[in-house]
């Protein structure tokens, strides 16, 4: 699907899909080329009531990109350089989720829900 600017919009997806046992994030797309740059939209919905910390993962350079509250939504945008990208999300009353690595494509825009059951 494109949004009026033209970005590719992906549709909420839920973070149930993760690593066997602390999964909450998964993703899909074209991928981008290693060395240019790529504008990543990346919106996290918070169903849950904890407040959650998201960064990317260690493999892709362990970035905090910022929080969200609980019950909240945050949109992060960040020029990526990798193929793939996989998010890390901390919660704040303790423990964390690791995305499985999703491709990604020059003005994505990839959207995720942590379900208030989740963690």
């Amino acid at each position: 699907m494109l949004a009026e600017n033209g970005k590719r919009v992906h549709g909420w997806l839920p973070f149930f899909a993760l690593i066997a046992a602390a999964g909450c994030v998964t993703g899909g797309g074209a991928s981008g080329e290693q060395g240019e740059g790529t504008e990543v939209v990346i919106v996290v919905r918070n169903d849950n009531f904890n407040q959650a910390t998201v960064y990317l993962s260690p493999d892709y350079g362990s970035r905090r990109l910022g929080v969200v509250r609980g019950k909240s939504e945050a949109r992060f945008t960040l020029e990526w350089f990798m193929p793939e990208i996989q998010l890390r999300i901390r919660f704040l009353a303790g423990g964390e989720v690791l995305s499985q690595p999703w491709s990604v494509g020059s003005g994505e825009v990839w959207s995720f829900i942590i379900p208030a059951s989740c963690c």
